[in-house]
C-alpha cells in the first residue's frame, strides 16, 4: 500500500507525520481537481479525518504499529462571524414567509432554535400539544437515500425534550387544522409518522431549501 503524493509514493510503513503535513499543505493550495486553487479547510480536514481512520484501522489488523496521522494538525476552518437577527428582523423574516410553506418551519425554528435538520425530521408524534413539548429524537441526514434519510441522532445528547410556549402552541393547533383539511380533501388522513414540514409530495424537505427560502425572504 502506497500514499500518493505528486512526483511521490511513500510505502504506507514509510509514511512520516512530515508527509501528511506536506499533503494538508498542497491540498490547502492546491487540492482542487482542476487545479484552479485549494480546498478549503473543512475538506482538508475529512480527508485527515478519513486518512486517520484507514490507518488505524491498519493498526488494529496490525500492519502497522502506530497511526502517525494522529501526530499532524490539518488546518483548521476558520470561524465565521454570526449576526443574530433582532427582533424586529425576526418579526420581518415571519412577515415575508407568512404567505409562504417555509412560515411554521421558520416559526418553530425562532421559538425553539432546532437545528434544520431536527426541525425537518419532525413528525407529529414528536409533538404533545397538550403538555406543550416537542421531542427531538432524529435528524434529516443529507448524504443518505430518500428512505433513509431521517435517521436516529449520532449521539444520545441530542436528544431531548423542548418545551413550547403558548403562541407557538397555539399556532401549530392552526396549522394542524389546516394540514387535516389538506388531507382531508385529498381523502387521507393525517397519520402520526406523517413530517410536520415536508414537500408538497409529503417527502423529506432538505435543509438547504429552507436556507435559501430565508436568503430570499
Amino acid at each position: 500500500p502506497i500514499i500518493n503524493r505528486p512526483n511521490l509514493q511513500v510505502k504506507l510503513k514509510q509514511l512520516q507525520p512530515s508527509h501528511i503535513e506536506a499533503y494538508y499543505a498542497k491540498a490547502y493550495k492546491q487540492g482542487r481537481v482542476d487545479r484552479t486553487g485549494g480546498l478549503s479547510a473543512q475538506t482538508v480536514q475529512h480527508h485527515g479525518r478519513v486518512l486517520s481512520q484507514a490507518l488505524n484501522h491498519a493498526v488494529t489488523m496490525q500492519v502497522l504499529g502506530r497511526n502517525v496521522a494522529q501526530f499532524v494538525k490539518p488546518p483548521r476552518p476558520k470561524r465565521k462571524d454570526i449576526t443574530p437577527l433582532t427582533r424586529d428582523g425576526v418579526i420581518k423574516l415571519l412577515q415575508a414567509a407568512y404567505h409562504t410553506e417555509f412560515y411554521y418551519p421558520l416559526l418553530v425554528a425562532v421559538y425553539t432554535g432546532l437545528r434544520r435538520s431536527e426541525l425537518l425530521a419532525l413528525t407529529w408524534t414528536d409533538l404533545d400539544l397538550e403538555e406543550r413539548y416537542l421531542t427531538v429524537n432524529k435528524g434529516v441526514h443529507t448524504h443518505s437515500t430518500e428512505d433513509e434519510r431521517v435517521q436516529p441522532p449520532k449521539t444520545d445528547k441530542s436528544k431531548r425534550r423542548v418545551s413550547l410556549p403558548i403562541d407557538l402552541v397555539l399556532a401549530l393547533r392552526h396549522y394542524r387544522e389546516t394540514q387535516e383539511a389538506i388531507r382531508g380533501q385529498l381523502g387521507v388522513s393525517l397519520g402520526p409518522d406523517d413530517l410536520l414540514f415536508a414537500r408538497a409530495d409529503g417527502t423529506v424537505m432538505h435543509p438547504d431549501s429552507l436556507s435559501k427560502a430565508c436568503v430570499r425572504l
